[in-house]
């Protein structure tokens, strides 16, 4: 019944024509990449992420009428009328075209079900996430554009090439990809949503173009997407900050791969789905990751810190040294981190031994008035602070996939006590 492409055309033509005995055959063998079962009607949110993650993923059909195991519930015929007038209401909203909706008869019960076409650019549901299914399961992902001037229109399609083998999908100006084409600023900024990325190709060809980093950077994250510079070849300023992503000319499977990478950490690691417990926790566990041995301070206190980290080192003669950090979160959903939370922490690791470090650790950015403020501290100061935002703090997070597992792909699982105090 499928051919481990997506449904086979003589199985999809049946659903198509209404044979429910098909529907029910796909039933008995489970949910999969290309099929999701439904005892009822699924919400109205559910069902909108079902057809978009369809659609996005090489298309299949949701049967509704019918048990986790496969076996037919069905209904008498005016109900089963009632759920498909329904679905094919919201379909038609969703992803109008694409989606078919039919019922049928099975012995003496009826089942509907909505066949889904896949879609030849990314969809995203109305709150701009872009949603794909990974076996039985629907994951939240990112669009991604790419940036380029007309002379690297060759190098993007390569790139662009390689994520969607990736399952990562790119919105691409198709209608004027003919000689290379580049989004413009304001573009952009009208077309992004939350959660997408924007990889700007920094090369040769593009290092004299006016590309205003910092004001798209701006732009877009005012709608809560990501801008990655990709810097290609050497010709590009090596000064530019740790946020680069930088491969080699000509482009190697090699450095194809490293920005597969650093895409699928950005596109996959979702902070919104996030509370500020889960993301103190989701914290907390990195630093495991990382090596350190933490001690979380008690909620009811507010010391200017969350948590107490040490990490034990040798020093050049093999000597273990011990470090001690304190680690500051800070979540947010709607604004930044300020100048008052960078003076808490300070105060805090003034109160300690000399020796002690700080990290500043949010899901934000940065902003520019923070930053300069930080590089003034540095100048001024010995205080020890690290300040890792969103963009970082996702790379360091994709090192670790057992963290993008439980807190990403199977959020249940960051509800669970993480064992890691100390």
């Amino acid at each position: 019944m499928q051919d481990g492409q997506g449904l086979t055309p003589s199985v999809t033509d049946r659903l198509l024509a209404g044979d429910a005995r098909a529907a029910t055959t796909l039933a008995i063998g489970g949910e999969n990449q290309w099929v999701e079962l439904n005892d009822e009607p699924p919400t109205a949110s559910k069902f909108m992420k079902d057809l978009v993650a369809f659609a996005n993923s090489g298309g299949g059909v949701l049967i509704v009428g019918v048990g986790d195991s496969g076996q037919t519930i069905g209904w008498q015929r005016s109900d089963s009328e009632a759920a498909a007038r329904k679905m094919r209401e919201m379909a038609d909203a969703v992803v109008p075209n694409l989606a078919h909706v039919r019922e049928g008869q099975v012995d003496d019960k009826w089942l509907a079900w909505v066949v889904v076409e896949p879609a030849n650019e990314p969809l995203v549901t109305a709150d701009g996430a872009y949603w794909r299914r990974a076996s039985n399961r629907i994951l939240r992902s990112s669009r991604v554009f790419i940036n380029y001037v007309p002379e690297d229109d060759s190098l993007a399609n390569l790139i662009s090439d390689a994520l969607a083998q990736a399952a990562i999908p790119t919105v691409s100006p198709v209608k004027n990809r003919g000689g290379g084409w580049s989004w413009t600023r304001q573009v952009l900024a009208e077309l992004v949503r939350t959660n997408d990325v924007v990889l700007q190709l920094w090369t040769a060809n593009s290092s004299d173009q006016n590309f205003n980093e910092g004001e798209l950077r701006i732009d877009l994250e005012k709608r809560g997407a990501t801008l990655i510079p990709v810097a290609v070849g050497d010709e590009v300023n090596e000064e530019r900050d740790y946020r680069v992503v930088k491969i080699t000319d000509p482009i190697s499977a090699e450095a194809v791969n490293k920005l597969i990478d650093e895409v699928t950490a950005t596109s996959r690691i979702d902070f919104s789905a996030l509370t500020p417990q889960v993301f103190e926790s989701l914290v907390s566990d990195l630093f495991v990751m990382l090596g350190f041995r933490i001690y979380r301070s008690p909620s009811s206190a507010d010391l200017g810190f969350d948590i107490k980290a040490t990490h034990a080192r040798p020093d050049p003669f093999g000597r273990l040294e011990t470090e001690t950090w304190l680690v500051e979160t800070k979540f947010y959903q709607h604004s930044r981190v300020r100048i008052e939370n960078i003076r808490s922490i300070i105060g805090a690791i003034s109160l300690e031994p000399a020796d002690t470090r700080g990290a500043l650790i949010t899901n934000s950015q940065i902003s520019s008035v923070v930053q300069d403020y930080l590089t003034k501290l540095e100048k001024r100061t010995q205080a020890r602070l690290r300040v890792i935002d969103g963009v970082e703090l996702k790379r360091l997070i994709a090192n670790f996939p057992p963290l993008v597992e439980k807190y990403f792909i199977d959020p249940s699982r960051s509800r669970e006590p993480s064992g890691n105090d100390s």
